[in-house]
Protein backbone atom coordinates (compact mmCIF):
# COMPACT_ATOMS: atom_id res chain seq x y z
CA UNK A 1 0.00 0.00 0.00
CA UNK A 2 0.87 3.42 -0.88
CA UNK A 3 1.96 5.85 1.68
CA UNK A 4 -0.78 8.50 2.47
CA UNK A 5 0.28 12.98 2.33
CA UNK A 6 0.85 15.18 5.03
CA UNK A 7 -1.25 18.03 3.84
CA UNK A 8 -0.12 21.80 6.35
CA UNK A 9 -2.70 23.51 5.59
CA UNK A 10 -2.78 26.97 6.67
CA UNK A 11 -6.48 28.25 7.28
CA UNK A 12 -5.73 32.14 8.09
CA UNK A 13 -5.32 34.53 10.98
CA UNK A 14 -9.07 33.84 12.03
CA UNK A 15 -12.28 35.42 9.69
CA UNK A 16 -12.97 32.22 8.04
CA UNK A 17 -13.81 34.49 4.48
CA UNK A 18 -10.15 34.63 4.65
CA UNK A 19 -9.35 30.95 4.19
CA UNK A 20 -8.05 29.88 0.83
CA UNK A 21 -10.35 27.82 -1.58
CA UNK A 22 -7.44 25.15 -2.38
CA UNK A 23 -7.12 25.07 1.39
CA UNK A 24 -10.92 24.58 2.01
CA UNK A 25 -11.11 21.48 -1.03
CA UNK A 26 -7.78 19.92 0.81
CA UNK A 27 -9.67 19.56 4.46
CA UNK A 28 -13.22 18.00 2.05
CA UNK A 29 -10.58 15.80 0.67
CA UNK A 30 -8.59 14.73 3.99
CA UNK A 31 -9.30 11.65 5.25
CA UNK A 32 -8.50 12.76 8.84
CA UNK A 33 -7.76 16.06 10.45
CA UNK A 34 -4.75 16.73 12.87
CA UNK A 35 -5.47 19.61 15.26
CA UNK A 36 -2.50 20.91 17.52
CA UNK A 37 -4.58 21.52 20.52
CA UNK A 38 -5.61 19.07 23.38
CA UNK A 39 -9.56 18.77 22.44
CA UNK A 40 -11.35 19.85 19.15
CA UNK A 41 -12.56 22.77 21.05
CA UNK A 42 -9.32 24.09 22.27
CA UNK A 43 -8.05 24.32 18.70
CA UNK A 44 -8.25 27.60 16.99
CA UNK A 45 -7.61 26.62 14.08
CA UNK A 46 -10.71 24.00 13.68
CA UNK A 47 -12.47 26.54 14.88
CA UNK A 48 -11.77 29.17 12.00
CA UNK A 49 -12.43 26.19 9.29
CA UNK A 50 -15.57 25.07 10.87
CA UNK A 51 -16.89 28.32 9.57
CA UNK A 52 -15.64 27.52 6.04
CA UNK A 53 -15.87 23.93 5.15
CA UNK A 54 -19.27 22.29 5.54
CA UNK A 55 -19.84 19.15 7.91
CA UNK A 56 -16.42 19.49 9.50
CA UNK A 57 -17.85 18.10 12.73
CA UNK A 58 -18.12 15.00 11.03
CA UNK A 59 -14.35 14.30 10.09
CA UNK A 60 -12.34 12.07 11.60
CA UNK A 61 -9.88 13.21 13.61
CA UNK A 62 -6.75 13.32 15.92
CA UNK A 63 -5.68 16.07 18.85
CA UNK A 64 -2.48 16.46 20.24
CA UNK A 65 -0.76 19.62 22.46
CA UNK A 66 1.90 21.40 21.50
CA UNK A 67 4.34 22.44 24.61
CA UNK A 68 5.17 25.95 24.65
CA UNK A 69 8.02 26.04 26.86
CA UNK A 70 11.36 27.12 26.24
CA UNK A 71 12.53 23.42 27.18
CA UNK A 72 13.93 22.08 24.15
CA UNK A 73 13.94 18.43 25.17
CA UNK A 74 10.22 18.58 26.58
CA UNK A 75 9.29 19.84 22.97
CA UNK A 76 11.62 17.73 21.07
CA UNK A 77 10.07 14.78 22.98
CA UNK A 78 6.31 16.27 21.92
CA UNK A 79 7.26 16.61 18.35
CA UNK A 80 8.67 12.70 18.32
CA UNK A 81 5.24 11.53 19.39
CA UNK A 82 3.71 13.41 17.27
CA UNK A 83 5.26 12.76 14.11
CA UNK A 84 4.77 8.76 15.47
CA UNK A 85 0.86 9.54 15.96
CA UNK A 86 0.66 10.99 12.39
CA UNK A 87 3.06 8.36 10.58
CA UNK A 88 0.49 5.45 11.73
CA UNK A 89 -1.63 7.28 9.75
CA UNK A 90 0.23 7.66 6.56
CA UNK A 91 1.39 4.00 6.18
CA UNK A 92 -2.19 3.48 6.14
CA UNK A 93 -2.69 5.84 3.01
CA UNK A 94 -4.64 7.78 4.36
CA UNK A 95 -4.35 11.99 3.94
CA UNK A 96 -3.82 14.15 6.94
CA UNK A 97 -4.65 17.62 7.00
CA UNK A 98 -3.10 19.02 9.38
CA UNK A 99 -4.19 22.88 10.24
CA UNK A 100 -2.62 25.63 11.16
CA UNK A 101 -3.22 29.50 12.26
CA UNK A 102 -2.06 31.98 9.82
CA UNK A 103 0.90 30.31 7.36
CA UNK A 104 2.16 26.84 7.85
CA UNK A 105 5.45 28.60 7.33
CA UNK A 106 5.87 31.07 9.86
CA UNK A 107 6.84 30.31 13.18
CA UNK A 108 4.30 27.29 13.28
CA UNK A 109 4.66 24.28 15.23
CA UNK A 110 3.51 22.36 11.76
CA UNK A 111 7.15 23.25 10.36
CA UNK A 112 9.09 20.92 13.19
CA UNK A 113 6.53 18.01 12.38
CA UNK A 114 6.94 18.79 8.33
CA UNK A 115 10.90 18.28 9.27
CA UNK A 116 10.94 14.98 11.32
CA UNK A 117 8.58 13.67 8.18
CA UNK A 118 10.27 14.38 5.44
CA UNK A 119 13.29 13.06 6.84
CA UNK A 120 11.54 9.67 7.47
CA UNK A 121 10.62 9.53 3.96
CA UNK A 122 6.99 10.55 3.86
CA UNK A 123 5.43 13.04 1.79
CA UNK A 124 4.89 16.08 2.70
CA UNK A 125 2.89 19.34 1.19
CA UNK A 126 2.24 22.45 2.38
CA UNK A 127 -0.76 24.79 1.55
CA UNK A 128 -0.07 28.70 2.27
CA UNK A 129 -2.65 30.86 4.45
CA UNK A 130 -3.23 34.38 4.80
CA UNK A 131 -0.31 35.32 7.15
CA UNK A 132 -1.78 36.94 10.94
CA UNK A 133 0.42 40.15 9.56
CA UNK A 134 -0.83 40.93 6.17
CA UNK A 135 -4.57 40.51 7.58
CA UNK A 136 -3.76 43.47 10.26
CA UNK A 137 -2.04 45.74 8.08
CA UNK A 138 -5.54 45.58 6.07
CA UNK A 139 -7.27 45.71 9.01
CA UNK A 140 -5.57 48.43 9.94
CA UNK A 141 -4.86 50.14 6.20
CA UNK A 142 -1.81 50.62 5.95
CA UNK A 143 1.25 49.26 3.74
CA UNK A 144 3.87 47.34 5.35
CA UNK A 145 6.31 48.70 2.98
CA UNK A 146 6.86 50.76 0.47
CA UNK A 147 9.80 50.88 -2.62
CA UNK A 148 13.18 49.79 -1.26
CA UNK A 149 11.66 50.04 2.42
CA UNK A 150 12.71 47.02 4.80
CA UNK A 151 10.08 44.91 5.94
CA UNK A 152 11.58 42.72 9.40
CA UNK A 153 9.21 39.62 10.78
CA UNK A 154 10.44 39.26 14.27
CA UNK A 155 9.29 37.02 17.58
CA UNK A 156 8.41 39.33 20.03
CA UNK A 157 9.03 36.39 22.79
CA UNK A 158 12.27 35.47 22.31
CA UNK A 159 14.03 38.36 20.62
CA UNK A 160 13.13 40.13 24.24
CA UNK A 161 14.16 37.30 26.38
CA UNK A 162 17.68 37.34 24.79
CA UNK A 163 17.98 40.96 24.56
CA UNK A 164 20.89 42.25 26.76
CA UNK A 165 21.22 45.57 25.37
CA UNK A 166 18.31 48.52 26.28
CA UNK A 167 15.93 47.38 23.49
CA UNK A 168 15.28 50.40 21.68
CA UNK A 169 18.72 51.78 21.04
CA UNK A 170 19.76 47.76 19.36
CA UNK A 171 16.33 47.95 17.05
CA UNK A 172 17.25 51.78 16.72
CA UNK A 173 20.87 50.41 14.90
CA UNK A 174 19.62 46.71 13.71
CA UNK A 175 16.12 47.15 12.21
CA UNK A 176 15.06 50.24 9.44
CA UNK A 177 11.80 49.67 7.86
CA UNK A 178 9.14 48.24 9.35
CA UNK A 179 8.95 46.05 12.10
CA UNK A 180 6.44 43.30 13.10
CA UNK A 181 6.59 40.88 16.16
CA UNK A 182 4.49 38.02 16.31
CA UNK A 183 3.49 35.99 19.22
CA UNK A 184 3.99 39.41 21.48
CA UNK A 185 1.75 38.44 24.40
CA UNK A 186 3.89 37.15 26.88
CA UNK A 187 6.64 39.84 26.46
CA UNK A 188 3.94 42.69 25.54
CA UNK A 189 4.69 45.07 28.79
CA UNK A 190 8.58 45.01 28.21
CA UNK A 191 8.00 44.97 24.51
CA UNK A 192 5.92 48.18 24.88
CA UNK A 193 7.84 50.18 27.64
CA UNK A 194 10.94 50.00 25.48
CA UNK A 195 9.09 50.94 22.04
CA UNK A 196 7.34 53.92 24.56
CA UNK A 197 11.27 54.94 25.05
CA UNK A 198 11.85 54.58 21.80
CA UNK A 199 9.09 56.92 21.00
CA UNK A 200 10.45 60.04 23.18
CA UNK A 201 13.58 59.76 20.70
CA UNK A 202 12.46 59.60 16.95
CA UNK A 203 8.97 59.46 15.36
CA UNK A 204 7.37 55.61 14.69
CA UNK A 205 3.98 54.35 15.02
CA UNK A 206 2.71 51.81 16.99
CA UNK A 207 -0.03 49.28 16.37
CA UNK A 208 -1.44 46.57 18.48
CA UNK A 209 -3.95 44.69 17.70
CA UNK A 210 -4.96 40.82 19.21
CA UNK A 211 -7.52 38.26 17.53
CA UNK A 212 -7.41 39.88 14.19
CA UNK A 213 -10.87 39.38 12.60
CA UNK A 214 -12.82 37.65 15.56
CA UNK A 215 -15.28 38.47 17.61
CA UNK A 216 -12.96 39.24 20.35
CA UNK A 217 -10.64 41.48 18.04
CA UNK A 218 -8.71 44.28 19.98
CA UNK A 219 -6.79 47.01 18.11
CA UNK A 220 -4.93 50.50 19.10
CA UNK A 221 -2.85 53.12 18.19
CA UNK A 222 -0.01 53.40 21.15
CA UNK A 223 1.56 56.38 22.11
CA UNK A 224 4.77 57.63 24.43
CA UNK A 225 2.37 57.58 27.27
CA UNK A 226 -0.55 55.47 26.63
CA UNK A 227 -1.24 52.20 29.40
CA UNK A 228 -2.99 49.47 28.54
CA UNK A 229 -3.60 46.17 30.24
CA UNK A 230 -1.78 43.57 28.91
CA UNK A 231 -3.99 41.18 30.30
CA UNK A 232 -6.66 41.76 27.62
CA UNK A 233 -3.63 40.70 25.02
CA UNK A 234 -2.62 37.11 24.81
CA UNK A 235 -1.38 34.31 22.18
CA UNK A 236 -2.42 36.28 19.16
CA UNK A 237 -1.05 39.41 19.51
CA UNK A 238 0.65 41.33 16.63
CA UNK A 239 2.73 44.41 16.92
CA UNK A 240 3.32 46.52 13.85
CA UNK A 241 5.63 49.46 13.88
CA UNK A 242 6.38 51.30 11.67
CA UNK A 243 7.79 55.10 10.31
CA UNK A 244 4.25 56.38 8.79
CA UNK A 245 1.59 58.05 10.39
CA UNK A 246 -1.92 57.84 9.30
Amino acid sequence: MKNGILYGIGVGPGDPELMTLKSVRLIEESDILFLPAKSREKCMAYRIAAQAVGHLAEKEYLCHEFPMVPDKEIMDQAHDEITKLLAEELVQGKTVAFLTIGDPSIYSTYSYIQERLVADGYEVKTVSGVPSFCAVAARLGIPLGLWAEEIHILSGYHKLSEQKSPLNEVLKQEYKGTRIYMKSGRQLETLLHHLQVEMRCQEIQVYIITNCGLENETMMIIGPDTEIDVSDYRYMTTVIVTDKRL
